[in-house]
């Protein structure tokens, strides 16, 4: 698993004080995905507009911490568009190809030793080998991925003054539009990102399962609103708690979560309609009430002799 490496001194350095905690808290959530998912420093938009605003995105962006596509920056590369990427990210963290070609290099050593004859497993002599091979591995791990932890910070990664946006309780709005749906239905904006489903995909190993929370699937205002103009009888926050529950306790993942929330809307949706069908056609026409006295049914009774006799004269 690599890491991704923040020096000990960003804490205190000025710029990166200036940027605020909430912008902060976005950029250690972003860099710590792209390390996870080896991504090379690019943080997908939608991923960048779930974990945080789009003020907080706008302040890493003029500090310097992350380039838009048409950066001028010398030393990074350029982000696809709708997209960001972390500033010096590769000066600091092993690119793609490494952490792969050092994960191949782990399995081959370790199908050789499985391959050697040697000691049974369990003697003395086997385990200390056992311990000796260990401890050299993880020395290697360990001085492979933490060689750049103590470089400085150089003074050209922030640079703005100013609170940031993101930390007042004012609405919160997101930076970027939904991804498509992959259906002929009409799709809403409810607040995905433009590099779509496909980006996530792409940076998402198969196989590779996570809850829901892992990718801070979160309700927002967009969102909200478009529930409760395309279905106004249903209560978006239990549905949503619902949807949450569902994807927590099946533990896989989805390539986007807000596409993965319209289609459980949808359902949701066309459930309650079928159940509201089903009821009225079972409702059934209740007779006239009984009369409510004993004058009454007497009356009624009276009444009923009364039209008999008056139908026995007519057939006469």
């Amino acid at each position: 698993m690599p890491w991704f490496v923040v020096d000990d001194s960003a804490h205190s350095h000025p710029k990166i004080v200036k940027a605020g905690n909430a912008a902060m808290g976005l950029w250690m959530r972003c860099g710590a995905y792209a390390a996870q998912h080896l991504t090379d420093g690019v943080v997908p938009g939608p991923i960048a507009s779930m974990y945080g605003t789009t003020p907080q995105a706008t302040k890493l962006v003029k500090l310097g911490l992350w380039h838009t596509v048409g950066h001028a920056c010398p030393r990074c590369p350029q982000p696809p568009s709708g997209d960001f990427f972390m500033h010096d990210y590769l000066a600091y963290n092993p690119t793609r190809r490494q952490v792969l070609d050092k994960r191949e290099r782990a399995a081959e050593k370790k199908r050789r030793q499985r391959g050697q004859a040697g000691p049974t497993q369990g003697s003395p002599e086997g385990n200390r080998r056992g311990f000796a091979s260990e401890s050299e591995t993880n020395r290697e791990r360990i001085e492979d991925e933490s060689s750049s932890i103590h470089r400085p910070l150089s003074d050209d990664s922030a640079g703005q003054e100013g609170v940031s946006p993101g930390d007042s309780l004012g609405t919160r709005v997101r930076a970027f539009p939904s991804p498509p749906l992959p259906s002929k239905e009409p799709v809403a904006d409810v607040g995905g990102g433009s590099a779509g489903s496909s980006a996530l995909a792409a940076q998402q190993p198969e196989g590779c399962p996570a809850p829901i929370d892992d990718d801070g699937f979160a309700l927002t205002d967009s969102m909200r609103r478009w529930a409760a103009a395309t279905f106004p009888s249903l209560d978006v926050d239990y549905e949503t708690d619902q949807f949450v529950s569902h994807f927590r306790g099946e533990g896989t993942r989805r390539r986007s979560w807000p596409d993965e929330w319209q289609k459980w809307m949808r359902r949701s949706a066309k459930y309650a309609s079928e159940r509201r069908q089903a009821a009225a056609g079972n409702v059934v026409p209740l007779a006239s009430r009984r009369p409510s006295t004993t004058d009454q049914r007497v009356q009624a009774a009276l009444d009923l002799a009364a039209e008999f006799r008056a139908l026995e004269g007519t057939d006469q």
